[in-house]
Formats: C-alpha cells, sequence, structure tokens
C-alpha cells in the first residue's frame, strides 16, 4: 500500500512560519489564505495585513529612529513586546512592530509618555 502525502503550497508553510514568529495571528493567517491570491514573500503579506488594519507599511531600512523617543521607554519592554517607537507628531504616532495588533498597547504608552512630558 502506498502513502499519499500531502505538501503544503509556498503560501501555506508562509503563513505558519510568520504565524509561529508572531508576525502574524493565526485568524489574520486564515482570513489571507481565504481571500487572497498567492503571497510570495512576508514582505507581501505584511502590505496586505497593514491594509487591513489601515495601516503605513514602511521598511525598517526607510526608518531612523529617533533616539531621544526611543530613551523614553523601558528598553526591557520595547524588547519584550517587540515594539520600536519611530517618530512623534502632533495627535500622530508612529510604531513599528511585529503585529499591527500591537498598536493598542503602542498608543497607550504612547500617550502615557507625552503625559508625563507634559507634566501635571
Amino acid at each position: 500500500m502506498s502513502e499519499i502525502v500531502l505538501q503544503k503550497s509556498p503560501q501555506a508553510q508562509l503563513l505558519e512560519r510568520m504565524v509561529a514568529a508572531r508576525q502574524l495571528s493565526a485568524l489574520d493567517a486564515k482570513a489571507l489564505g481565504n481571500t487572497k491570491p498567492s503571497m510570495q514573500s512576508e514582505e507581501d503579506v505584511l502590505r496586505w495585513l497593514a491594509g487591513e488594519y489601515g495601516l503605513t507599511f514602511t521598511t525598517l531600512e526607510d526608518v531612523d529612529p529617533d533616539r531621544q523617543l526611543l530613551s523614553l521607554f523601558p528598553a526591557r519592554l520595547l524588547l519584550k513586546e517587540e515594539l520600536l517607537p519611530i517618530g512623534v507628531a502632533i495627535n500622530r504616532k508612529a510604531v513599528a512592530g511585529v503585529s499591527p495588533a500591537d498598536a493598542g498597547l503602542v498608543v497607550h504608552l504612547l500617550e502615557k509618555v507625552i503625559a508625563n512630558l507634559e507634566g501635571p
């Protein structure tokens, strides 16, 4: 009797790797797998994901983080949560993170930092 082995598509393998690396939620991976044509790279998936969350996509090569802004956050927290504050403008915040789902945490942290800077 011969055994049939089903191989996963390259896209399915890519999505599994990204879920394992916390770059993509399992729910987002399922939505992407059900609705989109084949994605060839992590960047393709992340561009789609940014669009789904209404965020702007950029690569870290295009960013020069503000060292003064970075100094306002505990390094341990940024490393643990895999976040990188990259800029603040009036009423706007820009943050790089592994997952757009982290955006709420980042906004909360930035609001606390800004409130501390403004004083009581």
